[in-house]
C-alpha cells in the first residue's frame, strides 16, 4: 500500500468485456474521436477503500501495509466518461464489486481444482 496521502487517491475499475465491446464499436464508427476515452466504472474509489473491499470480499485478515508513494505516481488517474458516452452511447456494464466477486470466485474455483 502507499503512503497515507495516497490512500485517498481515486481510481476506477475497468472490465475487459466493456473494453472489447467499446473497441469493436469504435471500429464501426464514422466519427473522428480525438482524446483520451475512459471506458471504466464511473464510480471512483479510493485506494484505502479498494484495499478494504478486497479484504472484505475475500474474508482476509491481512493487514493493509502503508509504504511511501513512488516518485512518479499519479494521485489521480480518472478520466471523464463523457467521450465514451457521447460518441458510443455507452457506460460500463458491471461495477467494481461485482467484478471482484467474479474474479474471486474464478480464483477459488481454480485453486480447488474444479
Amino acid at each position: 500500500m502507499w503512503n497515507r496521502a495516497a490512500l485517498s487517491a481515486g481510481r476506477r475499475s475497468l472490465n475487459i468485456a466493456d473494453i472489447v465491446e467499446a473497441l469493436v464499436q469504435l471500429t464501426y464508427t464514422d466519427d473522428a474521436i480525438i482524446g483520451s476515452m475512459n471506458l471504466g466504472d464511473p464510480q471512483e474509489i479510493g485506494i484505502q477503500e479498494l484495499a478494504e473491499l478486497v479484504l472484505s470480499l475475500t474474508g482476509s485478515r491481512s493487514p493493509i501495509e502503508v509504504r511511501p508513494l513512488p516518485k512518479d505516481a499519479s494521485v489521480r488517474r480518472c478520466l471523464d466518461l463523457a467521450l465514451a458516452e457521447g460518441n458510443l452511447g455507452r457506460r460500463p456494464s458491471t461495477g467494481l464489486t461485482d467484478e471482484f466477486r467474479k474474479t474471486i470466485a474464478c480464483f477459488a474455483e481454480r485453486s480447488s481444482g474444479s
